[in-house]
């Protein structure tokens, strides 16, 4: 068929330009779409770090709250909105595991009821079941690697009766560490709007968590083996489901040394990383962040800053336990210190906590300030006397004192009123009468000593025998090792002595002899000389036999 009106021809082209016209803005649309990346609006909030002076800028993360803490000096490197409340997801397991390890026989045997059952749908899993028995070493590993609900929900009525003991004890645990922002209702973390924490208390309870061994190997570890149970015929592998600890992953960093991960539509992506370089302990917690990527890369970034832009510096000059005299500035008797009173050693004063502060990497020392704590509410209660860096809290230690006990002991450290009023002979009399009370008091010591000294001798007697006796002994022995050495002395000196004399002696002979004395002396022992070697040469040559030798001589 053809078609030859123009019109046919025009219409025909107008749909085919627009055809491609629809068709190229519809593919730029997607390609705007595709190339738009999502960017929450936490992301323009500020980082409250970022606010002190001369500390190094922190980035800005999409996370809604975020920090870094030091687990070593308690310094927050690192803080963005970190006493926001947000629901924390799977890292709640964190105290969930801490509970269990500090009030559970890891080497026990747990029976599953039917609590494993209550999940929300699509709830990770280890798929236990009802009766089910498994050690609550290995049910500790599914936790903490596989993120498993249901074992949650086991440890939490094994270790706390139920879950809501569970519950109880894991706010009363959150409260005694410092936690201000947090309440908890479950122990795996699903959304519950009682069920909210913050960046700060979040950074505690892994600081906690972090200084117990068990817990330390457990979430360190990268693959682990659950063997069959009494209901389930296979091995259970498991594998950390942290990223930077996956040697094969994209975000793998030689330093991260464990963490836990989360997850729930409520709570977004919510990671906690521990890491350990350079001398220094620093934990992560990023919450409420913009998906599991996101938060590695802000995770590994804000690590690397708390890692490079600091340095810890120790305060533990001169915070030394202080006894009473120490601070009486008596404690310079040095020997004499023996007769001070035992009240003086008192200890009074004890300082504890890490007494290291984290500074900036190219801050000076002496910008440093130690601020003033609050007074305690009973006597011997500990005080926290924080480190400052322009008002930023950089470490802190403890100071607690003592009752101190002044009833001194010695009579010549007890205080005597002198009466100053009065004429001059009742001042006299009266120094009189002090002077003689405090000799007296001084015989009284003295014979008590005495007293003392005797009754240790009589309950000592043959241990001091014995004491005496070596000491006898040894300095025996030693006397006589001196006058040995001192007889072999004189025996030596007196040989030389005589040689010396002889020597003399000849001296003197030689001298009186006449000079035809010698010159005969001299032949005498020339031909006694010939005549021995005559001997020796006939013993070598017995063909000699019979001849004059001295005939022969004289030839």
């Amino acid at each position: 068929m053809k078609f030859k009106h123009p019109f046919f021809y025009r219409a025909l082209s107008c749909i085919l330009m627009t055809a491609l016209l629809l068709i190229g803005a519809v593919s730029v649309t997607w390609a705007e779409e595709e190339e738009e990346e999502f960017i929450p609006e936490e992301y323009y909030e500020p980082v409250q770090s970022n606010s002190v002076e001369g500390w190094p800028e922190g980035q800005a993360i999409q996370a809604a709250a975020g920090v870094v803490l030091d687990m070593d000096t308690g310094t927050w490197l690192y803080s963005k909105n970190c006493d926001r409340q947000l629901y924390p997801a799977s890292i709640t397991k964190i105290m969930t595991a801490l509970l269990t390890i500090e009030n559970a026989d890891l080497d026990a045997v747990m029976t599953c009821s039917s609590i494993v059952y209550e999940l929300d749908e699509n709830a990770s899993n280890t798929g236990l079941s009802e009766g089910e028995q498994m050690s609550i070493r290995d049910a500790l590993y599914t936790l903490m690697l596989e993120s498993a609900n249901d074992t949650a929900n086991a440890l939490a009525e094994y270790v706390g009766g139920s879950m809501e003991g569970f519950a109880k004890m894991m706010n009363d645990k959150a409260a005694s560490l410092g936690c201000t922002g947090t309440h908890f209702s479950n122990p795996s973390g699903l959304s519950a709007d009682d069920h909210y924490t913050t960046a700060h208390d979040m950074a505690l309870i892994a600081q906690a968590a972090y200084q117990n061994e068990t817990f330390r190997t457990i979430c360190g570890t990268v693959q682990y083996e659950v063997d069959p149970t009494n209901m389930y015929e296979e091995v259970r592998y498991l594998g950390n489901h942290h990223q930077m600890m996956q040697s094969d992953s994209e975000f793998y960093t030689n330093w991260c040394t464990g963490g836990k991960t989360g997850f729930t539509e409520m709570a977004w992506n919510t990671l906690v990383t521990y890491g350990e370089r350079d001398g220094k302990r620093l934990v992560c917690v990023l919450m409420h962040g913009n998906g599991a990527k996101q938060n590695y890369l802000e995770t590994i970034d804000l690590m690397n800053y708390g890692f490079d832009q600091f340095r810890h510096v120790s305060m533990l000059q001169g915070k030394d336990d202080k006894s009473l005299g120490a601070l009486m500035k008596v404690n310079y008797l040095g020997r004499a210190a023996a007769l001070s009173a035992p009240e003086l050693n008192q200890i009074v004063s004890h300082t504890g906590g890490a007494r290291l502060v984290s500074i900036p990497a190219d801050a000076e020392e002496s910008e440093i300030q130690v601020a003033a704590g609050s007074p305690p509410e009973n006597a011997g209660d500990a005080v926290a006397i924080p480190y400052l860096f322009h008002d930023w809290q950089v470490g802190s230690m403890t100071l607690a004192v003592e009752p101190v006990t002044l009833n001194l002991s010695y009579p010549w450290q007890t205080v005597v009123r002198v009466r100053a009023e009065g004429e001059t002979g009742d001042k006299e009399v009266s120094i009189q009468d002090t002077s003689d009370i405090v000799w007296q008091d001084v015989g009284n010591f003295a014979t008590k000593m005495a007293g003392e000294a005797g009754t240790f001798i009589e309950e000592n007697r043959k241990a001091l025998i014995l004491i005496v006796g070596l000491l006898v002994i040894v300095l025996l022995l030693l006397l006589l090792m001196v006058l040995l050495r001192s007889t072999r002395d004189y025996r030596s000196k007196k040989k030389l002595r005589a040689a010396r004399k002889e020597a003399q002696r000849l001296e003197e002979e030689i001298e009186a002899k006449s000079m035809a004395e010698i010159e005969e002396e001299l032949r005498q022992a020339m031909a006694m000389e010939d005549e021995r070697r005559t001997q020796d040469d006939w013993k070598q040559d017995p063909g000699l036999d019979g001849l004059d030798l001295s005939d022969k001589d004289r030839q």
